[in-house]
């Protein structure tokens, strides 16, 4: 295969009491074959002594092929991709989480695409999980994608993670806006991308271990469910003509979340809009239960005593 040269990398990594982990991430990257890259570590103020791996003597101390950032307070794995994005210099920017790992080819395989049709702005393809599973959206061919095609995508299976690369200047123009929702801001490149390319390839290993730390992240939240409504909301608004063509069912989870948000903030009106579009949409029973619900008196205060059930039992649950 040609080595490309020319064109720059960036990785990114964004990092949070993972130490142990870091390193099969960040080694990953250092061992690629393809060596014009640029490595960002952002660490979202880790409590774990992270930082002595870039200073003094520490392993990663002085390489040239890494940036650290270290953010100044916690502010979520959203805003330490932000980061990221804004410090990159690269051509193009590749997102790695910081227990994942690229495989060796990874870089050279997708520059190698891009060399050959200079016009693709975005690639993404699937992982092997670390039990021999294959991660991402339903294809199983190499093909270039329209963003009507992505955006209506299902996955493989539950975990949904695929390598992501897009060129710098399109990823400058959006941000990650909260927790747990990365999907919007590919969805949102996708729609200024002149080519969007599928590699059916798997280009990384998706570690599925879960530390106690990831899953109480993952427990009921009153605060961030009220903050992801409002980006959901406008989400919803902005595709939804493209799902109603293309995928409605798709329309369904977004709009059940953006409704418990909005009815967790009292939002009460807005909230049943949205509840009434799952419901049509994905005529599944929760999101009809939940609009029933959202037509109950005192609906809001509901909704906040089951949430705090379950988080109770969540909890639980983990410790």
């Amino acid at each position: 295969m040609l080595q490309i040269t020319t064109m720059k990398i960036s990785i990114i990594i964004p990092t949070y009491n993972r130490k142990k982990e870091l390193t099969r991430s960040i080694d990953s990257v250092l061992s690629q074959t393809y060596k014009n890259i640029e490595l960002l570590v952002v660490d979202d103020a880790s409590s774990d002594f992270t930082n002595e791996y870039f200073l003094g003597d520490g392993k990663y101390a002085n390489n040239p092929k890494i940036i650290y950032i270290r953010m100044l307070k916690n502010g979520g794995v959203h805003n330490a991709r932000n980061r990221g994005i804004q410090s990159a210099t690269g051509e193009f920017i590749a997102f790695l989480d910081s227990d994942d790992e690229l495989l060796p080819n990874t870089l050279s395989i997708v520059a190698g695409v891009t060399e050959r049709d200079k016009e693709i702005d975005f690639i993404l393809g699937p992982f092997w999980t670390d039990k021999g599973e294959v991660t991402g959206i339903d294809l199983s061919n190499s093909q270039y994608l329209n963003p009507s095609r992505y955006v209506c995508s299902i996955t493989h299976h539950h975990h949904k993670t695929c390598f992501v690369m897009v060129r710098s200047t399109i990823a400058r123009e959006n941000e990650f806006k909260v927790q747990n929702l990365d999907f919007m801001f590919y969805r949102y490149v996708a729609r200024k991308c002149r080519k969007i390319y599928y590699l059916s390839t798997c280009l990384g290993i998706y570690h599925t271990e879960q530390s106690d730390m990831t899953k109480a992240r993952r427990a009921p939240n009153i605060n961030l469910s009220i903050c992801r409504a409002k980006a959901l909301v406008r989400f919803v608004r902005d595709f939804e003509n493209e799902m109603n063509e293309y995928c409605p069912a798709k329309l369904a989870p977004y709009a059940y979340g953006a409704a418990v948000g909005l009815m967790l903030d009292n939002q009460h009106m807005e909230a049943v809009k949205m509840a009434r579009k799952a419901a049509l949409n994905g005529r599944q029973s929760r999101y009809v239960c939940f609009l029933l619900l959202t037509l109950l008196p005192f609906s809001p205060l509901i909704l906040r005593l089951l949430f705090n059930i379950k988080k109770y039992i969540y909890e639980r649950n983990i410790y």
